[in-house]
């Protein structure tokens, strides 16, 4: 009896779809407070990195594979970036090691120094492959978690990596506004003097900005086709995008300013493709009240 009532227990408090959405919620804010360094010595990646594999395997326990079906290609994606990962980190014979490109250097080091080549990787650095390897368990996790949630749910997470990006983008006002090096910077070695928000990088802020920016264009359609009369949200969309994108211009990425520059005419596209949406809408329920009148 006692066993029913701890596994009810669970399955409540851990396996429901509610619970599903405020842990992966949990986990999201988890990552923007201590994921913002891809760097191998910031300190809060000991932390992060284990509590991501065990978010994943919790995401595995509770899945419903089911439900992933149609949904596996960002997986795909990872999945080939770890094997790329894992293939440089296999030791290669010296004779196959010595003839790749840019390897002469360490042949005649070896030959002056009297030793043996040894067996390497393919990776110069298998200590910086090893790291972003290790890097792919936090995507890895938040991918599981995502789709462990029913339909409508996911929509609802969509919205609340929004509401993270926002914060960040309004940490980085806090932070051009006060004084250099204040307070507001979350990492010793980061971008002083430029507005990046959760990260140490401003291309990392920047890019991230910017894929907000089409996150917003396909959130005011999606409002668009849903609301048939004026929406406010949909407005404060439009709003947040002019707020946004000067603030990508302030941090002096370029890389952000080449992803802005692709995000803003998707999210135009978007917006319009939702406002032709909710125009059916409109004709359809009028040409059906019009056929009611004349009955």
């Amino acid at each position: 009896m006692a066993g029913l009532k701890m596994k009810a227990l669970y399955n409540q408090y851990f396996c429901s779809p509610s619970a599903r959405f405020y842990i992966l919620a949990f986990f999201l804010a988890f990552v923007f407070l201590t994921g913002g360094s891809s760097r191998d010595d910031v300190q809060s990646l000991i932390i992060l990195r284990p509590a991501a594999v065990i978010f994943a395997a919790y995401a595995l326990t509770v899945a419903d594979f089911s439900e992933w079906k149609g949904r596996l290609f960002p997986l795909y994606i990872l999945l080939a970036l770890a094997a790329l990962m894992v293939i440089q980190l296999i030791p290669l014979p010296p004779s196959l090691w010595t003839q790749l490109p840019e390897r002469e250097l360490f042949k005649d080091i070896a030959v002056l120094a009297g030793i043996d080549q040894p067996w390497r990787p393919l990776s110069i650095a298998p200590s910086r492959t090893l790291n972003s390897l290790f890097s792919l368990s936090v995507p890895l996790a938040a991918l599981f978690l995502y789709l462990n949630l029913p339909n409508e749910m996911r929509f609802r997470a969509i919205i609340l990596i929004m509401i993270f990006i926002l914060f960040s983008a309004l940490l980085a006002i806090g932070q051009i506004a006060g004084p250099s090096k204040n307070a507001l910077y979350l990492y010793r070695i980061t971008n002083f003097n430029s507005p990046v928000g959760f990260f140490a990088n401003r291309n990392h802020q920047a890019s991230l900005l910017a894929a907000l920016i089409l996150l917003l264009g396909w959130y005011g359609g999606i409002i668009n086709a849903q609301k048939l009369r004026g929406n406010v949200r949909a407005f404060g969309a439009i709003l947040a995008i002019i707020v946004i994108l000067p603030l990508i211009f302030i941090t002096g990425s370029r890389a952000g300013l080449i992803l802005s520059g692709a995000a803003l005419p998707a999210a135009i596209w978007f917006f319009f493709k939702g406002l032709s949406t909710m125009r059916l809408m409109l004709e359809r329920r009028l040409n059906r009240n019009s056929s009611k009148k004349d009955f």
